[in-house]
């Protein structure tokens, strides 16, 4: 590691710290594994004025992290199964607002993906941001043939900043794996590498300029709903140009004296556009919220700001679709089974308390009118269900149903008269039709016929070669048992010490013996190897004990 990266690291691993000890969460730095970065702390005089609830002050520190903690609020707050409703909660306030770069600094790297200077490409440029974010911020420009677009333009240096979090977040997440159980998690590292899957996709511009082409091509039969076309020729790795769609936006519409269409008009398209991109074409755009949605003069939908996109499999929107239906039809017992497919249970379950679970769930809406009852907040309790009881559910059903839940709060906003499950009944039903019809069970009994008959065209081979190596006594037993992992991780972790001291304490013992016998070469008049053994011998025995205190096992 470069020096500069190394002091880099320090410095935040104290700046994270220390606004831990600000927002009085001090408790976590030795539970995340920080102890050795600890200020000194003092007792502040006079009387203590009345702290935010634990949730909020998560948030604030997040908040206060910048740009990376606040992406890892966000996708936490879309994961129901993991945390509890007060902290979803919390976290879906999160904020991601900061001032704006100088533009100069803007100019650079505009000029610096392009080539050349920014007159070269651009009649006019503004100088002032439209929208500004941690990431990157976006100035609405006009090309030298006159076409009206707006311009994404990434922070200098944020990959930077961003790449130093994730590996303070990777040293974090391998620590509370040794240290740490909390249930309906088993790897934080499995759930940081999901993060910094998503927030590494959002650094690459160009994959954003291909998720707005593809939900472009799959809503192309949707008059009412637009895309604006990527500018590939004026965009580059830290830039994207696309074509500036100028319209109300949606949190306008109340306000405006004649909007193009009405709330209930927006939702009912909303509602057709996301159910379908969730249940059907397994891609859909995951931040609807008022900003990034705007009515144009022609009475066409506009979405912007593709950097976050959710990607279902076939066979999680199939489980999804069930468990819609589940929900709209209140069987508790298809809630359960459903529930139980999709994810990923940590230990044992209890089918029965978690099918009473679900029961007291839906007998809050026992009596309530179809068309009134509320799917989606249904779905929302159902995943609360599942935190419960220890499942891990898909990342991408999750976010799902995250947002289906914001698309339920806008919907408040637009027309409190709207209701989202009146308006889903008739293309869900659609959808779950056209999984029974006749082609489609046909197709799928095809395939799986073909995929049967292909396992049992091999299975003789397989059942002969198990044979031959029981014959010839070459059959090995793998048997993992998960409670017994990590005291082998930490026996061997304390075995390597011991021999690491061990080689430390016999380099040290060398050295003084080479000093003691006067050998050379001379350094200053003193053996050199002695000297280079003992100022080797010292470097790792800090750096052991800098280890095992990071450990919090000093």
């Amino acid at each position: 590691m470069r020096p500069a990266k190394f002091f880099g690291q320090l410095r935040r691993y104290r700046q994270i710290v220390d606004v831990l000890v600000k927002h009085e969460l001090g408790y976590l730095i030795d539970k995340l594994g920080l102890s050795l970065f600890r200020p000194r702390l003092r007792r502040r005089a006079g009387a203590e004025a009345p702290k935010p609830s634990r949730p909020r002050r998560v948030r604030q520190v997040l908040e206060s992290l910048g740009a990376t903690f606040v992406k890892l609020g966000q996708l936490l707050s879309t994961r129901a199964d993991l945390l509890p409703p007060e902290y979803i909660a919390e976290l879906a306030r999160l904020q991601d607002q900061v001032p704006p770069c100088p533009f100069e600094q803007i100019r650079t790297v505009v000029e610096e993906d392009l080539g050349g200077e920014l007159s070269r490409h651009f009649r006019s440029f503004d100088r002032e941001p439209a929208a500004a974010a941690s990431i990157g911020q976006v100035h609405l420009a006009t090309l030298c043939n006159g076409t009206l677009v707006a311009v994404k333009v990434q922070r200098p240096e944020i990959a930077e900043v961003i790449e130093t979090d994730l590996s303070i977040l990777q040293g974090i997440a391998r620590f509370l794996d040794r240290h740490a159980q909390v249930p309906g998690i088993s790897s934080f590292e499995d759930l940081l590498e999901e993060f910094a899957r998503a927030i590494r996709d959002e650094l690459e511009y160009p994959l954003e300029g291909r998720n707005a082409e593809r939900f472009g091509e799959l809503n192309a039969g949707r008059p009412a709903v637009a895309a604006p076309a990527v500018m590939w020729d004026f965009s580059g790795p830290r830039v994207l140009t696309m074509e500036r769609l100028e319209g109300i936006k949606v949190s306008e519409l109340a306000t405006h004296p004649s909007p193009p269409l009405a709330g209930g008009e927006v939702m009912r398209l909303l509602t057709e556009v996301y159910l379908h991109g969730i249940l059907v074409d397994g891609f859909f755009h995951a931040d609807p919220h008022p900003g990034n949605l705007a009515v144009l003069p022609d009475k066409r939908l506009a979405f912007v700001d593709f950097g976050l996109m959710g990607r279902l499999p076939v066979r999680v929107r199939e489980h999804l679709a069930d468990l819609f239906v589940a929900v709209l039809r209140r069987d508790a017992e298809a809630i359960t089974s459903g529930l139980l497919e999709m994810g990923v249970a940590r230990g044992e379950v209890d089918r029965s308390a978690m099918s009473r679970d679900v029961e007291h769930m839906l007998a809050r809406y026992y009596g309530m009118p179809l068309k009134r009852l509320p799917a989606e907040r249904m779905l929302e309790e159902s995943l609360q269900v599942a935190f419960r009881h220890h499942l891990i559910l898909p990342p991408g059903l999750a976010l799902a149903a995250k947002t289906v839940s914001t698309l339920d709060g806008l919907g408040r906003q637009l027309d409190p008269e709207f209701n989202m499950s009146e308006a889903a009944q008739p293309i869900a039903a659609a959808i779950v039709a056209e999984r029974i019809a006749p082609s489609r069970v046909a197709s799928e009994l095809f395939h799986g016929l073909r995929d049967l008959n292909r396992a049992l065209r091999k299975l003789p081979d397989q059942l002969v070669g198990a044979l031959d190596r029981v014959a010839t006594g070459n059959l090995q037993l793998r048997v993992q048992h998960e409670q017994l992992q990590k005291p082998i991780a930490q026996l061997h972790l304390m075995m390597n010490r011991l021999s690491f001291s061990i080689i430390i304490g016999a380099l040290i013992l060398g050295s003084a013996l080479v000093l003691q016998a006067d050998m050379g070469p001379f350094l200053w008049g003193v053996p050199a190897i002695g000297v280079v053994g003992f100022a080797v011998g010292t470097i790792w025995g800090l750096w052991l004990l800098l280890a095992m205190s990071r450990s919090g096992r000093l």
